[in-house]
């Protein structure tokens, strides 16, 4: 049995992911580049939501879930369609994600609570950027709006 990714990879929530060895076959079809070179077939894949925008990446990861490579679609469908041309039979091993929205929520909490804007609670997937002093941050959204209010 595959271990699971964890809840969010690259600041994405797991949907399901699978192992990409036989039967599944790969086709060649995937042409990304990596430090120059084409990437050969990774061993693990997972799709996953981008928290900031909804989109649909196709993450190919390392035996570790470490992410090698992205590609990003509109929607599950088109991302799953992409991951069963790249890698004919995945679409019979993929495993949806066993983490519930708890499960996720801790994890994130965990992870990266220090990157939340300690004015607003935004997470750092909900904002542009962040000014942090002394173990307290302040989003790019909060400074716009304070500085609307002190010049208004």
């Amino acid at each position: 049995m595959i271990t699971a990714p964890s809840p969010m990879l690259e600041s994405s929530k797991l949907v399901k992911y699978a192992t990409t060895d036989p039967p599944v076959v790969f086709t060649g079809r995937q042409v990304i580049y990596l430090d120059g070179k084409l990437l050969d077939a990774a061993p693990r894949l997972a799709i996953c939501e981008n928290l900031s925008d909804q989109r649909v990446h196709l993450l190919l990861c390392d035996g570790d879930w470490n992410v090698i490579a992205a590609s990003t679609g509109d929607s599950l469908v088109e991302v799953e369609e992409m991951a069963e041309r790249w890698y004919r039979g995945i679409e019979d091993k993929w495993i949806k994600s066993p983490y519930s929205e708890e499960e996720f929520r801790k994890y994130a909490g965990d992870q990266r609570e220090e990157l939340r804007c300690s004015f607003c609670g935004r997470w750092d997937w909900e904002y542009g950027q962040a000014f942090s002093v002394q173990g307290s941050n302040i989003c790019d959204v909060c400074v716009r709006s304070f500085f609307e209010k002190l010049s208004g």
